[in-house]
Order: structure tokens, then sequence, then C-alpha cells
């Protein structure tokens, strides 16, 4: 967005402003930036907040749209960066240019709320409509914009980082998977002997699966897992305590 020699000349030659003691019409600008690209392998949080920074600038009222722009982007944000592009022959943003920040103007105590700014027109209904306020103050908004070439890498980098995510869950979940320990083995290969020897025949017991039957009474206890598991860990307890009394002797 380079200011011409006309330009320039016709800057530098401005009469004094006739707004808050020669200083111009005063900006409260608000620049609010774009978020910080996620470090690789992490994910950005969901309420994260975008950068903002405010400034005050002084703008002569007889100034030009890019006067304005390198006045507030370039010397005041120090984002020449975003001074490319310039106007088109009819005074508006070009397409470059109004695809990286949006302006917008409020002037308070006035229905004059979130007015878009796009051309030269706009500045300098923005630039009259300031003139009227005694205090010749006003509100500037200036929202940067994530190009489509930043988007799509952004786009690309979450990809990857989901990709990632993925792979280190499938490598947890096989960390996770069981190993059974040898007395685990031993356990259920007994769990299995004991259901075998005492799955109940009785076409009248009221219970499905293995029984102890009482001697005296004839009454049916039924083995639920939690009986077989801690009858087989006393036997194989049992049969460890004989190999080492056996060891021993």
């Amino acid at each position: 967005m380079p200011v011409s020699d006309h330009e320039q000349e016709s800057q530098d030659s401005q009469s004094k402003s006739i707004h808050n003691d020669g200083k111009g019409i005063q900006l409260s600008v608000s620049f609010i930036g774009l978020l910080p690209p996620p470090k690789a392998g992490e994910k950005r949080r969901a309420n994260a907040k975008p950068p903002v920074t405010t400034k005050v600038v002084y703008v002569h009222e007889n100034s030009s749209f890019i006067q304005g722009l390198v006045k507030i982007l370039w010397q005041s944000l120090q984002r020449k960066d975003l001074c490319q592009g310039g106007l088109d022959r009819h005074g508006n943003l070009r397409e470059k240019t109004a695809a990286m920040f949006s302006l917008e103007y409020t002037i308070p105590r006035t229905q004059l709320k979130d007015i878009a700014m796009v051309s030269e027109d706009d500045w300098e209904t923005f630039l009259e409509e300031a003139g009227k306020k005694p205090s010749a103050q006003v509100k500037l908004t200036i929202k940067e914009k994530l190009t489509p070439e930043a988007e799509a890498a952004l786009k690309e980098r979450a990809e990857e980082s989901e990709d990632e995510d993925d792979g280190n869950s499938k490598s947890k979940k096989k960390k996770k998977k069981h190993v059974p320990t040898e007395e685990e083995i031993n356990q259920d290969a007994i769990i299995k002997r004991l259901t075998e020897i005492h799955m109940c025949e009785d076409r009248k017991c009221t219970f499905a699966g293995p029984c102890w039957v009482d001697a005296e009474n004839t009454a049916h206890i039924h083995l639920t897992h939690l009986h077989l598991r801690t009858w087989a860990a006393a036997i194989v307890r049992h049969l460890k305590s004989l190999t080492v009394f056996r060891l021993l002797t």
C-alpha cells in the first residue's frame, strides 16, 4: 500500500487540523490479530482468545483513505505486511487487501455502529461524521483475517495433529493390553475344571451353571465366578506350598 510522492506532498502540506488542538480526529483503534498457530502435536484451546492491540491515532480530516491506512497499519501498529494491494481505480480496497483484514467504525452516541469501511467513499463519510462530534473521537476496529493459504496450512497441521493423536491412542491401547501371569493362567485352568466337575445336572435346580451340593441336606449352593476364582486361587497357593515343601525336604 505504498504512498505516492503526490500523496506524500499532500499529506505534508495539509493545514493544521481544526480538531483536538490541531492533532486531528482521534481514533481509538482496536486491532484484533490472529491466534498463534498451535505447536506441532498440540491442539488449540476451545476458549482461546485472539490477541488485541489498542492504539490511539490521530488523522487529519482531509486525509485520504490510503494515507489513513498507512498511518494506522504501518506507522502505528507496525504491520507493514498488511499494507499490500491498496485501492483499485474506483477507490475500493483491492481483493488482496480485503482478504487480509476488515475495518469497522463506531461513533459513540450515534446510530453509526460497526459500519464497514471498504472504500474511499466510506472513509470520507467516516471522517465527515466523526468531525460532527465536538470531541471528534471515534472507535475503529480492525480484524485480521486468515488468508486462504494460511487457512489451508493450519488445516493441514490440524490433520497431522489428529493423525498423531490417533497413532498415540492406538499405541496406548496396545500398551494397555493385559498379559496374564502364570498364576492367572493356572487359576483359569482350575476354574474351567471346577466348572466341569460341579456343573449341576439336577433338573429341579433353579440355578444355571455349577453348584455345590450340601451332603447333609442336599441344598444347592450356586458357585459364582467369584467363588470359583477364590477356590482356584487357594488351590494354586496350596500347590505352590507343596512344591516348596518338596524342594526343602
